[in-house]
């Protein structure tokens, strides 16, 4: 069997009903075929995993036609026993063996079908390996090398941000609900009365301590709530922040055809985010801060579907 078309993990949204999808890339046994859950709701994946010819929940099946000269396989239907509901998103990924367990003796025969399985496994791993490249962070080929990341023992409950080199690396973290203030300001914020933090002020102003406690506060509600509000969103189409709050839009769709196609967003007029795909099933989230009162849209050049819209303040 030839290996003849490239490969991309596959993806789909759940809908209650489905529980058969299509895999539509070559294999080599049906344990090589991994079923992924991520549940759009709570942002997690779905736990167990689901896992093949298993009796629980999302567990699923394979079925497909065999080579009969290669033993291998040139696509497969893929049922879980139950149906995903609308909030679940389906990945397809295929993982082949990296164990060659072929072994050719000296002066005896070569099969053509025996040497064919294993060039195909060849091809299907370094396909593998290209789709994770393909998803992993890069740089730019015209970068110079990127500084190794510290130790784990440095980085652990570490920020993770770039230098002024363009180096990824770690750094202090904040606290769970705080915000960064000046070492100055640091005792009056953490007083526990008005009194406490004037004292603590010495001699700064009334005024300007109202606004630093002013800013804390307002930082700690700043992305309370998440509100999916996918049902009353559309693409290419101006909405306009009337919260009267800071608002962090994240948006979530998967591509339907193999095109070039891109997906960006719009506040006041100026693009801040335009993301770029070639290929079918891929999954794209764009992100932006919307400031109260402006404009915002996300357009699409073709071939989107939404998953989910999340407006959070």
């Amino acid at each position: 069997m030839t290996v003849a078309s490239t490969y991309q993990p596959v993806t789909y949204v759940g809908n209650g009903t489905t529980r058969a999808f299509a895999f539509p890339y070559a294999f080599q046994q049906p344990s090589d075929l991994v079923v992924a859950l991520y549940d759009t709701v709570a942002l997690a994946a779905v736990t167990p995993a689901p896992v093949l010819d298993g009796g629980g929940t999302y567990d699923f099946f394979v079925t497909a036609t065999q080579d009969g000269r290669t033993g291998e396989y040139s696509a497969a239907t893929v049922t879980l026993n139950n149906a995903p509901p609308g909030n679940y998103m389906i990945g397809l990924t295929r993982a082949t063996s990296m164990l060659q367990t072929t072994e050719f003796l000296n002066a005896g025969s070569l099969p053509s079908d025996v040497i064919e399985t294993a060039l195909d496994g060849c091809v299907l791993v370094a396909q593998e390996a290209a789709a994770s490249v393909a998803s992993a962070v890069r740089v730019p080929i015209t970068d110079p090398p990127m500084a190794p990341l510290p130790p784990a023992a440095q980085r652990a409950n570490q920020w993770a941000y770039w230098d002024l080199n363009g180096n990824l690396t770690a750094g202090a973290a904040l606290p769970a609900g705080t915000v960064t203030v000046s070492a100055a300001m640091a005792p009056v914020i953490a007083a526990s009365t008005t009194a406490a933090a004037l004292a603590a002020a010495g001699a700064a102003s009334a005024a300007a301590l109202t606004s630093e406690i002013a800013r804390a506060e307002a930082a700690e509600t700043m992305f309370a709530t998440a509100h999916d509000v996918t049902a009353s969103r559309a693409f290419n189409t101006i909405y306009t922040n009337t919260t009267g709050k800071v608002m962090m839009l994240t948006v979530c769709a998967v591509t339907t055809s193999a095109i070039a196609i891109t997906i960006g967003v719009i506040v006041e007029g100026i693009q801040e985010v335009l993301e770029l795909t070639t290929a079918i099933g891929v999954d794209k989230s764009v992100h932006a801060i919307v400031p109260p009162g402006n404009s915002y849209q996300v357009n699409i050049s073709a071939s989107f579907n939404l998953v989910k819209w999340t407006e959070t303040w």
